[in-house]
């Protein structure tokens, strides 16, 4: 008789783990990288994760069913890492690539200028403007973007599809070089 290997898991729960896995990969990779474009609390962005997740299981739940307390437990999981993750990943993505309504805001830069020149740091807007979203607002070379002579930034933000602001691109301004003849 062959030495056979034998997997850790169980047969019935091999294929929901494979999608956990893809699920959690695709989810997370989708949601940091537009989350960095989208002006949304983390807290926003955590409460949706949960709705998404509940609202799968609900309606898992009605169409299957559940029989134990420990099933319901397990699909919660289930939803909450893969379906979850996804669904906000998707959602933030839909969010970004359907905006409307771009327009330019114009914001003076701060007093306060070797904070803003180290390296994936954030821009420190003079009036207060997005302080609380930094991630959106980072810099990753400053020397490259011309942020060094500039005193002023445009954003180019747009109303996203499901009411988030979104990012489309920021450029520097220098007022000297607007004034001089």
């Amino acid at each position: 008789m062959p030495l056979q290997m034998r997997t850790y898991l169980p047969k019935k729960h091999r294929y929901p783990v494979n999608y956990l896995i893809i699920g959690w990969f695709a989810g997370f990779g989708l949601s940091i990288y537009y989350m960095t474009k989208t002006f949304v609390t983390i807290d926003a962005a955590f409460h949706l994760l949960l709705l998404i997740a509940i609202l799968a299981t609900a309606i898992h739940a009605l169409l299957f069913g559940i029989r134990h307390r420990k099933e319901l437990t397990e699909l919660l999981f289930y939803n909450l890492v893969s379906n979850g993750l996804l669904g906000l990943g998707l959602m933030l993505l839909l969010n970004y690539h359907l905006a409307g309504n771009p327009h330019g805001e114009y914001h003076a830069l701060t007093k306060d200028r070797h904070k803003a020149f180290s390296t994936f740091e954030d821009l420190r807007l003079e009036d207060g403007a997005y302080r609380y979203f930094g991630y959106v607002l980072n810099l990753d070379d400053p020397q490259e973007t011309g942020l060094m002579e500039a005193e002023a930034v445009e954003l180019e933000v747009a109303d996203g599809l499901f009411g988030f602001k979104v990012l489309k691109g920021k450029r520097f301004i220098d007022l000297r070089k607007k004034n001089d003849p």
